[in-house]
């Protein structure tokens, strides 16, 4: 094997990696959005509500202030 086709190979090699990286970054970040969606739709159906804007996505894994119904199964699926 010639010196060029070595580079070019190992060029081939070096963007498969590459664009390999990028598509496990892409799943990891889709699955962690999927996370994030199943625990705000679990506090609505928990809540009957969203959070607000002041409580933000830290009433996922604290109750809110006067929020009774709040069972505390948000933090659990996060956790898992």
């Amino acid at each position: 094997m010639d010196a060029g086709r070595i580079v070019s190979f190992a060029g081939d090699k070096a963007l498969a990696e590459i664009v390999s990286g990028r598509a496990a970054k892409n799943t990891a970040a889709k699955s962690q959005i999927a996370t994030l969606t199943t625990a705000l739709n679990l506090f609505e159906v928990n809540c009957g509500r969203s959070p607000t804007t002041e409580e933000g996505l830290n009433a996922l894994l604290v109750a809110p202030d006067g929020l009774k119904s709040w069972a505390g199964l948000i933090s659990k699926f996060i956790d898992a």
